[in-house]
């Protein structure tokens, strides 16, 4: 609003910089109409494509509550036995049971969900320039170039997180919460086979500006809806059956983004006419990343015998890391576009080179 305010006044006192020859010999613009019919068909897209994140926890707020209360309602018993350790006896059983539940989930499970899908999407705004110059150029090579470094690049971040969380969900909102016993017992089960999912959401994310950046926004949203109806009904299947109840929502969240990522990668391929495969660019990923989590579990179960202490938590993601960035060196999982892409990457590329650690 503040800066709106100021380019109105800046207007208003000084014009909009245009000389008189500037605008005798400019072409001639756009009809009103024509102009808004082109701003509407292009911004609407990628608007409703910026909130591919919230989609899944959109349909969250209608179902969970309604279907934990339908397993409260028809299955008590089951239910009451699986959280008679985490909730109280006032609560158990009840509409505030359900509510706990949710509020769990969405205030800290969610919590930590979000922020993989924040730092993917710099990788995306970062390469809508490059993808879009080579594309108008009619350069394929270099637009397969920048599309398959923005996935590898994306998965570098998306993967090693997702194993992280499914392994080390507990220890991670026990450190970041630890007076609140109930809700990260409620909230660490879910959250764990929701980590899952952000392999399929992290690359989702740059994807969708990618398919922008070469002129084709209509058709994220198309690919949002479909995983939107997969959700719903994911969700209101598995959420009511109370062995998996709560953690139907994250086996939802998984089945949405893996089905908008498959459109996704199909749409691409689709319109570009490029051989773009997802396995050969994450592939050395998946297993460093696996790799990753499974060394921070690990080395918190080791470390969890000698210390109870939270700080054994951040010595095992710091270990975790370590042994990632081996396993991307060992595996080559890394080229030499990749490393240029970064602040004085030239210089570890050729040292990296010479010792044939990137592919």
């Amino acid at each position: 609003m503040a800066g709106t305010l100021y380019l109105l006044y800046k207007f208003r006192r000084t014009g909009d910089g245009m000389s008189t020859d500037a605008l005798r010999y400019s072409p001639r613009p756009m009809r009103g109409r024509v102009l808004v019919v082109r701003l509407v068909t292009i911004a609407v897209p990628i608007s409703l494509s910026s909130i591919v994140m919230n989609v899944a926890q959109a349909v969250d707020t209608v179902t969970i509550i309604n279907c934990l209360q339908f397993a409260f309602d028809h299955f008590p018993e089951k239910m009451n036995a699986i959280y008679q350790n985490v909730l109280t006896q006032a609560t158990l059983g009840g509409e505030s049971a359900a509510n706990f539940i949710y509020g769990s989930y969405a205030g800290y499970a969610l919590s930590i969900f979000n922020l993989v899908p924040a730092f993917c999407n710099i990788f995306g705004k970062s390469a809508l320039p490059n993808v879009t110059a080579c594309w108008s150029a009619g350069d394929r090579d270099g637009t397969r170039l920048n599309i398959e470094s923005v996935i590898r690049m994306t998965s570098l971040i998306a993967i090693p997180a997702s194993f992280g969380i499914f392994f080390m969900s507990e220890p991670i909102l026990s450190l970041l919460y630890p007076l609140k016993e109930a809700e990260v017992a409620v909230a660490s089960g879910v959250l764990s086979w929701q980590g899952i999912s952000l392999i399929f959401l992290g690359l989702t994310v740059p994807l969708f500006a990618v398919m922008q950046g070469l002129g084709y926004a209509g058709k994220p949203p198309k690919y949002m809806l479909a995983g939107v109806i997969v959700k719903f009904v994911v969700n209101l299947v598995t959420i009511c059956i109370p062995a998996i109840n709560i953690a139907g929502a994250a086996l939802g969240t998984g089945a949405c983004y893996l089905i908008i990522l498959v459109l996704s990668l199909r749409g691409l391929r689709k319109v570009t006419g490029l051989p773009i495969s997802f396995l050969r660019l994450t592939g050395k990923q998946l297993v460093a990343g696996f790799g990753c989590g499974l060394s921070a579990w690990g080395c918190y179960q080791l470390l969890s015998g000698v210390s109870a202490s939270h700080l054994m938590t951040l010595v095992s993601v710091g270990v975790a890391g370590c042994v990632y960035v081996v396993l991307l060196l060992v595996l080559r999982a890394l080229s030499r576009e990749d490393i240029e892409m970064l602040p004085k990457g030239e210089k570890f590329a050729k040292l990296l080179a010479k010792w044939k650690l990137i592919g």
